[in-house]
């Protein structure tokens, strides 16, 4: 997985940064498998697979985001690599935590080893 957070800034502004993550969804249980954030650092992702929900530490530092969610294999979404909505409950709804984690709530269950490429930009 390449890794990829970017940013600039001046002052006391951070800039805008952008991380990714990657998601190998599971069916039931809490281990994470092949899911991680782009940078590789670790801890980043947990998930409550039965519950179709994935968090996300994306240390941006900030309530304010523009999150997409790419269904590689098209589980969800019907066609391979295409974009699901975000904020619709039988797709994917986002959840704000704390200024720094979300949390995916997929209101479809994907198949074993589906996977999703996650961009968060803040």
């Amino acid at each position: 997985m390449a890794a990829e957070i970017t940013g600039s800034g001046s002052g006391t502004s951070s800039g805008v940064r952008k991380v990714t993550f990657e998601i190998d969804w599971h069916t039931s249980g809490t281990a994470i498998g092949d899911s991680a954030r782009g940078d590789g650092v670790a801890g980043k992702v947990t998930a409550n697979w039965t519950n179709k929900e994935v968090t996300l530490i994306h240390d941006l530092g900030t309530k304010y985001l523009a999150v997409d969610v790419l269904d590689i294999g098209g589980d969800i979404a019907g066609t391979a690599n295409q974009w699901l909505d975000t904020g619709v409950l039988d797709e994917v709804q986002l959840r704000y935590v704390d200024d720094n984690t979300i949390l995916l709530d997929f209101g479809s269950a994907a198949t074993a080893n589906h996977r999703f490429h996650v961009n968060i930009i803040g």
